[in-house]
């Protein structure tokens, strides 16, 4: 798999409060028994349609999820779309996407509307636990070929960075946690943060995949 560095609050030693967004309710039961064998990961709440979840989302004494996972198609809309509006409105937390398929272009819809990786279904218990704790420490977790078709699907970006962001975009480009590029580059994780947002401000990018991709482009990184 491929992993790319993208922002998030929670920290890697905390458990994770998930909230699961998904109308198929043997897939709502497997999913629960996956994460109760995960010691790091909690399943708060459970949605089967986008105006459940919304609802949710505006009631103000519910705790926000660290984790948002969703299924790409559900009754009353789309996961992307669902997404969009999450990551535009709420200021929420990383989601996952859940697909049945691995088709690059969906997945680069969810991507490109905020998502930082997805899940297929039918490996459920081998991704779910791996996923949640790469986008726990900053990563995305995707696949080579779905990473390459969204590396060909941006244009040029007009802005150049810095040494120092450059020497950050290419770390991400090579998977690396923003745990991982403080102490390669032997500075804070608040300075990784700072200037992981730069890059994407400068990129006009809204995520770690997106940010990588424009810098392949103009050949900052490889």
């Amino acid at each position: 798999m491929f992993e790319l560095a993208t922002p998030m609050s929670a920290a890697p030693s905390d458990v994770l409060t998930l909230w699961l967004v998904e109308d198929d309710g043997r897939f709502q039961d497997d999913f629960a028994d996956v994460a109760a064998q995960t010691s790091d990961l909690s399943l708060a709440a459970t949605f089967g349609t986008v105006a459940d979840f919304e609802c949710a989302l505006h009631d103000a004494t519910r705790p926000r999820p660290d984790l948002v996972v969703m299924d790409v198609r559900l009754p009353d809309g789309d996961g992307v779309t669902a997404t969009r509006r999450y990551r535009r409105d709420f200021d929420g937390g990383a989601v996952l996407m859940l697909t049945s398929v691995d088709a690059p272009g969906t997945v680069f819809e969810a991507l490109h509307a905020g998502a930082v990786g997805y899940i297929l279904k039918d490996r459920l218990v081998d991704s779910l636990a791996d996923a949640a704790r790469k986008a726990a420490q900053g990563g995305m977790t995707v696949s080579p070929g779905v990473a390459s078709y969204v590396l060909r699907h941006f244009e040029k970006p007009p802005s150049p960075l810095s040494s120092r962001e450059e020497d950050v975009v290419r770390l991400m480009a090579r998977g690396f946690s923003q745990k991982r590029i403080a102490d390669t580059l032997c500075i804070s994780t608040h300075t990784v943060d700072t200037h992981v947002r730069n890059i994407y401000r400068k990129l006009h990018a809204s995520s770690g995949l997106e940010a990588v991709a424009i810098a392949v482009r103009m050949g900052i990184a490889d």
